[in-house]
């Protein structure tokens, strides 16, 4: 599922897309999962976008969904260790350290070849942007959440769902401005780049849901491949953490037709390699050994580096995971008992004294599963509070 998501939805409902056209409101919902790499174009309120220094991917490989996570997550210092070969895990039968990124990563890996099939491959996200609101005088900060969620059959066809969660102040001091407002329920953001030019309201009430049936057969972007595959190509990746780990490392500044990112040295090139390993473990329908060979690839890479036990903004726990580009902080909390990643996102400061800009995404679900396509429903704890 690698296509944009305004191109995916041309191609499937191309008569509502139209700008002539009406604009359903499963259309409306649907086009707002641009957000997922860049929140709503809407008078410019909004603080969750990167630096403008260079171009950058998104930081998930959008599997048709990018997901995952991280305003809150918890920065890591440990290394670790040299490598092992393929399913030749040093710690197996030792206990697991979360300070330590190697044995997290290696037990994660043995629990990765235990996942069984389904019919289908789901991928479900809650996707958060901090929001800037309020009065000009005395603005202050909600984060609005979204879910989506992708379903792919073993035949290549694809379900696509949308829906809002709710929005709400994301600090103490956010309470305080927001109760100073007059603790509104909703935010009108201007207009939205869409073709009927509706505003964008924002709410803390979570919205309708919807589901898309998408034509064609679904590609899914590897960018270890540096290719959009099908589901048979993507089952046949190697099992091998040293050869995917050579194909991340080789291939980890593609971006498909737009050329290659703008790397400034060995770090950004790391991080992006790490990245498209992580694709393996959260967008990509890979096989189980393939997962498992993923984890055991990370596991060599230095940069990855684990801090503990932490929990995501829906307490679930976890060991929480960083590498970095120059003022970005890439994280990850990976459940080592389930081999799933909780969440995935970014930090960035900007350099010095800039504004501190970040993304959040939490994985509710990645694997295959035999219940059939449906809208996404809230689940509990949605919208999570950090405070």
């Amino acid at each position: 599922m690698t296509r944009d998501v305004l191109r995916m939805l041309a191609e499937a409902r191309p008569q509502e897309l139209d700008p002539e056209a009406r604009v359903d409101e499963a259309t409306r919902n649907a086009e707002l999962t641009r957000a997922m790499t860049a929140p709503p174009r809407s008078a410019g309120r909004s603080a969750g976008v990167l630096p403008a220094r260079r171009r950058v991917r998104p930081m998930w490989g959008l599997g048709l969904v990018g997901a995952a996570a991280a305003a809150a997550l918890v920065v890591a210092t440990t290394a670790t260790g040299p490598g092992s070969p393929e399913g030749k895990d040093g710690a197996q039968g030792t206990a697991v350290d979360p300070q330590n990124s190697r044995t997290v990563l290696l037990a994660a890996a043995q629990k990765a070849e235990q996942a069984s099939d389904g019919r289908y491959w789901r991928v479900a996200t809650a996707v958060g942007f901090p929001t800037q609101v309020g009065p000009k005088s005395r603005p202050y900060t909600v984060h609005r959440w979204r879910l989506l969620e992708t379903w792919t059959a073993r035949d290549g066809a694809g379900w696509m769902g949308m829906r809002e969660v709710g929005a709400g102040p994301w600090s103490p001091g956010d309470v305080a401005a927001w109760k100073a407002d007059g603790s509104p329920r909703k935010w009108d953001l201007g207009p939205m780049d869409t073709a009927d030019r509706r505003h964008d309201i924002l709410t803390t009430a979570p919205g309708r849901g919807s589901l898309i049936k998408l034509e064609g057969k679904e590609r899914f972007r590897v960018r270890l491949a540096a290719g959009q595959l099908t589901l048979a190509e993507v089952r046949k990746l190697p099992a091998d953490p040293r050869r995917l780990r050579a194909m991340a490392e080789k291939n980890a500044l593609w971006d498909g037709p737009d050329g290659e990112i703008e790397a400034d040295g060995p770090e950004a090139r790391s991080a992006h390699a790490i990245e498209s390993l992580v694709d393996l473990l959260t967008d990509v329908p890979a096989t189980a050994k393939v997962r498992a060979a993923a984890f055991r690839a990370l596991a060599d890479m230095p940069a990855v580096r684990a801090q503990g036990r932490v929990k995501d903004d829906l307490g679930r726990s976890g060991v929480g995971f960083v590498y970095r580009w120059a003022a970005d902080d890439f994280k990850l909390i990976i459940d080592p008992e389930t081999a799933r990643v909780l969440a995935r996102g970014i930090k960035s400061s900007g350099g010095k004294n800039a504004q501190i800009k970040q993304k959040a995404s939490i994985f509710l679900d990645s694997g295959w599963t035999n219940a059939k396509p449906q809208a996404p429903a809230v689940p509990p704890g949605m919208p999570p509070k950090r405070f």
